[in-house]
């Protein structure tokens, strides 16, 4: 995107999946939703334990939801979501957790 004189979050928004150590070291820092990759491992591995072994007369498994959260960074511009795509835009980031991770540097226009 620089060989094309492009930048973020000026002319692009950028977003990412897993909250990877590198989202923060990036420039300007990534937006990404995290995933809850730890604590999805450690039910993991209780759930597979119970599998293995189960509890004399224990509980049968119940399914587990995570809830993603959506940490929003430097590298999100809200003013690049198009009018008609506001409501749904707003919709789906609404359905997450957010955490906001510095404040938004928003161009003047």
């Amino acid at each position: 995107m620089k060989e094309q004189g492009r930048h973020i979050p000026q002319d692009v928004a950028l977003a990412g999946f897993s909250n990877a150590e590198f989202a923060t070291l990036t420039e300007p820092p990534l937006t990404t939703v995290d995933q809850c990759s730890r604590h999805m491992g450690s039910l993991a591995v209780r759930q597979l334990l119970h599998l293995l072994h189960p509890a004399p007369g224990g509980q049968p498994l119940n399914p587990v939801l995570l809830t993603p959260k959506l940490l929003i960074r430097s590298s999100f511009n809200p003013q690049l979501v198009a009018p008609a795509d506001t409501e749904l835009t707003t919709r789906r980031i609404s359905s997450y957790p957010l955490v906001r991770q510095q404040p938004l540097p928003l161009a003047d226009g």
